[in-house]
């Protein structure tokens, strides 16, 4: 388990490995709670503001 600013961070971090080596790696983001819940904030707001 591996932990980065951002998912292109771990794709850069990885390619070496992924030429070199014919390595794939399955990277998966992970979310907090809080990172979670302001999707689903920024979501509704989306929603409403197309709806009106």
């Amino acid at each position: 388990m591996c932990e980065a600013d951002s998912y292109i961070s771990m794709s850069k971090h990885f390619a070496p490995w992924k030429v070199k080596f014919e390595i794939d790696f399955d990277i998966m983001p992970v979310v907090t709670d809080a990172e979670k819940i302001a999707e689903h904030k920024m979501v509704g707001e989306i929603l409403i503001s197309d709806a009106g």
